[in-house]
């Protein structure tokens, strides 16, 4: 695990409630299903597996965002579950269309945005996902107003900030590299407590003023670390704690 009380684009191992790890059994392992769907369908198959151990889930860390966002989950996103581990992570970058906001700094996007309350737009990968977090996350520090667009996956959501379509978003870095290197996207700040080693010349959100936004806590770029089944459950515990605040003091829902 990075660093606990910041938001990632994590992974996490999960076991069925009760089950305990083994070596030796032959595991079925499920990964997160469809783009949009915050890993419900996939955790919904891992919590109605047998306990025994063969079933094994992988999943990002919406997995702490949705109980925040859907009324009804078809699970208790932490009783119904056994973490294994925290097994990594890559950093999260604000990013803007460089044709539609002249900004290159995050004082100068806050400057920028105030002079246009709700005319501008900012995507994400989906309602309540992490990545729609994380771009409340700098709105809510920022103070500033400014429409989200929600989209079905990340890609989608990247196209229409490269064409214009919408002019900012959050994105993982390795979805946003190559753009930034093209000059097709510009990054305004890392989301995290250290800057990415891929991209050492752009400063931390919190380097720029904006210490509450902490997303993305990577010390290299996805890096791979395990963690106790302790420290995996501690974190999603965590987790699902300051998303939820989040998801309040935004008024987010979803059906």
């Amino acid at each position: 695990m990075r660093t606990l009380g910041e938001t990632l684009a994590a992974s996490a191992a999960l076991l069925p409630h009760g089950a305990q790890a083994q070596s030796a059994a032959p595991l079925r392992v499920i990964l997160p299903i469809g783009p949009g769907a915050g890993g419900i369908t996939s955790t919904q198959a891992l919590v109605k597996a047998a306990p025994d151990s063969n079933t094994i889930a992988f999943i990002s860390n919406n997995h702490a965002v949705n109980p925040s966002v859907f009324p009804k989950l078809p699970y208790d996103s932490l009783n119904d579950i056994t973490p294994i581990s925290i097994v990594g992570g890559s950093p999260f970058v604000l990013v803007v269309n460089p044709a539609k906001v002249p900004a290159r700094t995050a004082k100068e996007l806050q400057a920028f945005l105030k002079t246009r309350p709700d005319a501008l737009n900012y995507a994400s990968s989906g309602n309540g996902t992490i990545i729609h977090l994380a771009g409340e996350m700098f709105v809510d520090a920022a103070g500033v107003k400014i429409r989200h667009i929600p989209y079905k996956g990340m890609g989608p959501m990247i196209t229409d900030i490269i064409a214009g379509q919408v002019e900012m978003g959050v994105g993982a870095l390795g979805a946003v590299q190559n753009h930034l290197r093209s000059g097709a996207l510009r990054a305004i700040g890392v989301m995290g407590r250290q800057r990415s080693a891929s991209l050492q010349e752009v400063p931390t959100l919190a380097e720029q003023g904006f210490p509450e936004v902490k997303a993305g806590f990577a010390k290299r770029d996805d890096l791979l670390m395990l963690t106790s089944p302790e420290a995996a459950a501690q974190f999603l515990r965590t987790e699902q704690e300051r998303y939820g605040r989040l998801v309040r003091k935004a008024a987010i829902t979803l059906d």
